[in-house]
Formats: C-alpha cells, sequence, structure tokens
C-alpha cells in the first residue's frame, strides 16, 4: 500500500528527481539550482527533503523554450537571431 494521497503533487503523475533532470538537460546540479533561484526552471517540490518534478511541468519548460527561440527574430543587416 502506498503511502501517497490525493492530495499529494506526485499523485497519478510521473515524477522525476535532480539527477534524473541533470541527466536530460546535461547540467549540473549547482547548474539547475542556480536556474531555479533565478527564476529559469520550475520550482521542484520537496519530499524528505529532496527535490521533484512532475515530468509534465519540465516537458512544458522545455516546449516554452523552443517556442520562445522559434519567435526570434532575424536582423536583416546580420542575419542573426535576436
Amino acid at each position: 500500500m502506498s503511502n501517497i494521497s490525493p492530495t499529494s503533487p506526485n499523485f497519478g503523475q510521473a515524477i522525476c528527481n535532480l539527477e534524473e533532470v541533470c541527466v536530460h538537460w546535461g547540467k549540473s546540479k549547482n547548474t539547475i539550482h542556480r536556474w531555479i533561484r533565478t527564476g529559469s526552471f520550475p520550482r521542484p517540490f520537496y519530499q524528505a527533503g529532496k527535490p521533484y518534478w512532475l515530468r509534465e511541468d519540465i516537458r512544458k519548460h522545455q516546449s516554452e523554450l523552443i517556442h520562445r527561440r522559434a519567435l526570434k527574430t532575424t536582423h536583416k543587416s546580420t542575419g542573426l537571431k535576436s
């Protein structure tokens, strides 16, 4: 029997830990923590003092980054994206 209640953040949803996030993004724990502090990465929820994310939150954040990058315009004079 599981200790997870319907009000727990991970009830019925896949979660990932800090190590999985680091591998997925190819970044160190310190970088992930810095992104969280600066608001550049979704805030985790904590269980037993360890950070966890809902996989859907990570997917949504990644999709937003891809969408923002696609919206950048190209400068006519330099051919570089802004």
